[in-house]
């Protein structure tokens, strides 16, 4: 409950709101692994990255099964150019959550990066067998097809 509450203020753009009800709900419980990587999360988006990714690690440390720590580490490595690191991430976040759909949209991209159509495709197919509504992972779908208004990936 206390992190739909407080997600709710990331999706409002409160986010110094946001990482101090993070904080202080890590005061009353510390190993609280889900709330520290929303914690992760927020300080991402502030800017913060190093602290982010450090509040990731802590976060899987505290939870190794934790998708969404994983995840959040992922995004984080990817973010910041880190691109093997956030591939181990992402996978391992589809191996805890298989129905994690972001996960599967994320590495998607990366294959896109890397020309490797096939297995973006794949991705991007899933993410949208997971949730059909996925509007990013439908233009990502057909930009990996070819049909995307650019040259399709060598």
């Amino acid at each position: 409950v206390v992190v739909s509450i407080i997600r709710q203020e990331l999706i409002e753009g409160k986010l110094d709101e946001a990482i101090k009800n993070y904080e202080e709900s890590l005061k009353i419980r510390q190993n609280y692994s889900e709330v520290r990587a929303e914690l992760c999360s927020a300080l991402f988006r502030k800017g913060q990255s190093e602290r982010a990714l450090a509040e990731c690690r802590r976060a899987i440390r505290e939870n190794p099964k934790l998708a969404r720590g994983h995840y959040y580490l992922a995004f984080a490595l990817y973010k910041k150019g880190h691109i093997d690191p956030a591939v181990q991430s992402f996978k391992t976040a589809i191996s805890i959550q298989p129905d994690f759909a972001e996960a599967h949209y994320w590495m998607g991209q990366i294959y896109l990066e890397r020309n490797e159509r096939d297995p973006a495709i794949a991705s991007f197919k899933e993410a949208l067998r997971l949730r059909p509504e996925y509007d990013e992972a439908k233009v990502a779908l057909k930009k990996a097809e070819g049909g995307g208004g650019g040259a399709p990936p060598k």
